[in-house]
């Protein structure tokens, strides 16, 4: 599997990632999409991966703003 995003583009670089077991649900493109949300998230922050009857099926990206009083 090969699975990287440069820090500074965004764009995918490849990079070898062993695991100790196979991945049977996320694949390379998948994993770079959820990386790529994570980092959008910004400061604070959820991403929720909702799957269904097995598969992937969205990735939700929640952003949170501090309200100060």
């Amino acid at each position: 599997m090969t699975v990287s995003l440069d820090g500074a583009s965004g764009r995918p670089v490849k990079q070898r990632l062993l695991l100790e077991t196979p991945l049977r649900i996320l694949n390379a493109e998948l994993v770079a999409m959820i990386d790529r949300s994570l980092v959008e998230v910004g400061g604070f922050g959820a991403v929720k991966v909702v799957v269904k009857d097995g598969r992937v099926r969205y990735v939700e990206v929640v952003r949170s703003v501090e309200v100060r009083g």
